[in-house]
């Protein structure tokens, strides 16, 4: 049985993202605000400090201290763990990209997890708090190759005929860009 798909409006919400779009630039830009929120309640850190960055300073020293066995891992800190990096792994993945170098590296311990492992996931979780508010923008490849590169209208006419000449779309396989939390 076939059924047919009718047309009810935008997406607004799909899967906790809210996406938004600008008819103007056809941008579309999604954000999780609400989710990283409960996510942030769920772990008691409402009233956290935000953190500028995912990962701590001096990397190196920190990778290899995460490095170090743990003989017994505690039960609870393990599915603790587990459920933190699952839940930042989503979020990861639909709207904050750049914390996926430091959950990689956390995600090596899921099944021997320990308190720093826990530690420093509550800490990409205290770095979301500062940025739940920023959505990621993508916007079409057209609009950021013109308005990139072209200074009058001579040029937008000229790069225009190049992009549809050299089939730029072809080469990027999607229609649409990311360009950062900003679109002009």
């Amino acid at each position: 049985m076939c059924s047919k798909m009718t047309f009810e409006g935008p997406v607004n919400w799909y899967l906790s993202v809210k996406y938004d779009s600008c008819p103007m630039t056809r941008a579309v830009s999604a954000n999780q605000e609400l989710h990283i929120d409960k996510k942030i309640q769920r772990w008691g850190m409402s009233d956290c400090h935000s953190l500028p960055t995912p990962f701590p300073a001096k990397a190196d020293a920190f990778v290899t201290e995460l490095a170090e066995p743990i003989s017994n891992p505690d039960p609870k800190i393990v599915k603790d763990f587990q459920d933190l990096c699952g839940g930042l792994l989503y979020v990861q993945v639909h709207t904050v990209p750049e914390i996926s170098w430091a959950l990689s590296l956390l995600t090596k311990y899921m099944t021997k997890a320990g308190p720093i492992h826990l530690g420093t996931a509550k800490k990409i979780l205290r770095y979301l708090q500062g940025r739940k508010k920023t959505p990621i923008t993508w916007c079409l490849l057209l609009l950021f190759f013109l308005f990139c590169w072209c200074q009058t209208r001579k040029d937008f006419k000229h790069g225009l005929h190049l992009f549809h000449q050299q089939r730029h779309s072809q080469l990027v396989g999607n229609p649409l860009f990311n360009c950062g939390a900003k679109c002009l």
